[in-house]
């Protein structure tokens, strides 16, 4: 099974990710993504700023498309049972509809026939917990259109999001993780 973790910037998305795969990785055969996004931000500015979206946005973004590619197929021809991405490809959708990037109409036929995953869990805009962190520097507006064109991006897809309520984390966990395994 493949689920994907996706909503705005500073939704408690990456938060129950994490606390989600403290509390379920004990079983053993299922992979965790972290938002790759989060990971190269970092890793571009510091050592190769020339790469850094605020530098080159055309390179990241499709560098970011074929690492959500790689780890779909990498979980695939390692035998992982379930794989749980905190972002998944249509997410990079949204990201060049906000930014007022070329159109990538190839990936809006990726999602649909090859990258397909079985659920995905959506984390509305939650304004009480928003904050702004060094990777995460939205304003309140933009996080507000990323979130509509993430939802829009999924839905385009062809998928049914299940919008996590708010509550603690461990309300959320559980709310995922009934979600998950009632079927």
């Amino acid at each position: 099974m493949r689920i994907v973790f996706t909503g705005g910037p500073c939704t408690g998305k990456s938060t129950t990710f994490d606390a989600f795969k403290e509390m379920t990785s004990d079983t053993g055969y299922c992979e965790y993504v972290p938002e790759l996004a989060r990971v190269w931000l970092k890793h571009f500015e510091k050592y190769e700023p020339e790469k850094h979206p605020s530098v080159n946005r055309e390179f990241f973004q499709n560098f970011l498309e074929t690492l959500h590619k790689s780890n779909w197929v990498g979980a695939k021809e390692n035998g992982i049972v379930d794989t749980i991405y905190d972002r998944g490809l249509p997410d990079e959708i949204a990201y060049r509809i906000f930014f007022g990037m070329e159109d990538n109409s190839g990936l809006y036929i990726d999602c649909q026939d090859t990258f397909t995953y079985d659920k995905v869990f959506f984390f509305p805009f939650w304004d009480e917990i928003y904050q702004i962190d060094e990777v995460r520097t939205e304003s309140l507006r933009d996080a507000a259109a990323i979130e509509f064109n993430l939802r829009r991006a999924y839905e385009n897809c062809g998928y049914e999001v299940i919008e996590v309520p708010f509550g603690t984390i461990e309300e959320r966990v559980n709310f995922i993780k009934e979600k998950i395994y009632a079927e």
